[in-house]
């Protein structure tokens, strides 16, 4: 007993170790774009308090930003810049401990000592771990659930006796919860890891103790959803054309009524990004004649459908793509590239830095996109990098055998809503890229 308490004591001692260097890692960065990336989608998340809820971006997420811009920035320090510095300082803390779980995974399976400082090192120095962490987007929660989940699969392989401990079982729940709450898509990867453990349960006789607790985080996580979406009287947001865009003079005349009719804003469609004509799409209102219009158009036009669906995510598969860091332009004054680091006006948020050499260096890098000059950074910040990795570790595993199915059908389920998504962006790939390092010392363990 004495023994299991010491290594228990040792597990929290380096779990708070690789969080205070990760906050510490990320602090500078804070403290170049203080008060926090006051980005992405908060001018929209931000106006629901007053203007009524929608479930387009996740509930949770949105009354975590209210709460700190309202609650904490608007009533308590009457300065919603102060609010949205507490949100950064929050948020960073949990991504970094959320992150360190998995270092934390990997010591325990003694992954060696050289390559966990490697690991802990690009946690904390890469651009899109330190930005992000204080960016207001539910990508970074996202991805910490993510991360925690994909070491809970592996802890199920490993030993299940893990799991006997009401504290184990709890983060494990609570990771499936946060998969699906922070994301609307998370439960179709959920799903696929729970599919993968029913075969497994039903041909290999595989415990279901797996299958019980992923499904009541499931049934938690929809409870809450539901219950915060009838608290808020939460609307449906938005639930794509190339064949308008390229064919117009083929298309009839009722066929391009049509598309308007689903699409008002189809003449702002971009290769790249689908978010242009998503804002006043109709189609979630006609979705059984939206379905039958588009495979009518597929079934004409299906070469340009392939081609729009691999334009829309050629970042995450071709390694000398750029697209994914000019979705939003490239330039020092919108501050706008590779990450975006602007702070949307009109919200009483002001930027200050107190680190302006830093602030300077980033926007050089990843607004301008001069990162992509240098070559291994180039490689580091290249979603396409990660995605090869992990077909190379699926490939891998098929030919060791190793056990790793449930891992690797949540991977394919998670990467196929990535690619279902409007564009190409790291934010969007970090959850995968998150769980590279789990997946490599589950497949390569005990090979020489």
């Amino acid at each position: 007993n004495g023994s299991a308490c010491e290594k228990r004591f040792s597990d929290l001692n380096y779990l708070f170790m690789c969080t205070a260097i990760l906050c510490l890692a990320y602090l500078p960065v804070f403290m170049a774009y203080y008060p926090g990336l006051f980005a992405y989608d908060v001018d929209t998340q931000i106006p629901q308090y007053l203007e009524g809820y929608s479930k387009h971006h996740n509930l949770i997420h949105t009354l975590y930003l209210h709460f700190f811009y309202y609650y904490i920035g608007g009533n308590l320090l009457n300065s919603y810049t102060a609010g949205i510095a507490w949100a950064s300082v929050v948020q960073m803390m949990i991504f970094s401990a959320m992150i360190s779980y998995v270092h934390t995974f990997l010591r325990k399976v003694q992954v060696n000592v050289k390559v966990r400082i490697l690991l802990i090192a690009l946690s904390a120095l890469l651009p899109f771990f330190s930005v992000l962490s204080i960016s207001m987007t539910k990508d970074v929660f996202f991805t910490g659930f993510t991360g925690m989940l994909f070491v809970g699969f592996h802890y199920w392989d490993l030993d299940e006796d893990y799991y006997n401990k009401i504290i184990n079982r709890a983060i494990y729940i609570v990771s499936v919860m946060g998969t699906i709450l922070f994301r609307n898509n998370g439960i179709y990867a959920v799903l696929f890891a729970l599919i993968a453990g029913m075969i497994l349960f039903v041909f290999e006789k595989r415990s279901y103790k797996f299958l019980i607790c992923t499904m009541v985080g499931m049934v938690f996580a929809t409870i809450i959803s539901s219950g915060m979406a009838k608290a808020l009287s939460a609307v449906n947001g938005s639930q794509n054309e190339m064949a308008y865009v390229y064919h117009q003079e083929k298309l009839t005349g009722e066929e391009k009524s049509e598309i308007e009719s689903f699409l008002p804003d189809v003449n702002k469609y971009k290769p790249y990004i689908s978010d242009p004509i998503k804002a006043n799409a109709q189609g979630a209102y006609h979705k059984k004649q939206l379905v039958l219009f588009y495979l009518k158009l597929f079934a004409k036009y299906p070469v340009d459908y392939v081609e729009a669906f691999l334009l829309n995510n050629m970042g995450y598969f071709y390694i000398g793509d750029t697209t994914h860091a000019e979705i939003y332009g490239a330039d020092l004054e919108e501050r706008s590239g590779y990450l975006l680091t602007d702070t949307k006006e009109g919200f009483g948020v002001e930027h200050r830095s107190y680190f302006g050499k830093l602030e300077n260096l980033y926007e050089k890098l990843f607004s301008a996109n001069q990162y992509q000059k240098i070559l291994p950074l180039a490689a580091f910040c290249s979603p396409a990098v990660y995605f090869w990795i992990i077909i190379l570790l699926v490939f891998y595993a098929f030919d060791l055998k190793k056990q790793c199915w449930i891992q690797i059908a949540f991977l394919f389920g998670l990467i196929l809503t990535i690619l279902a998504g409007p564009c190409s962006l790291i934010r969007y790939a970090l959850p995968y890229i998150v769980c590279i390092p789990v997946l490599s010392a589950a497949v390569l363990k005990n090979e020489n």
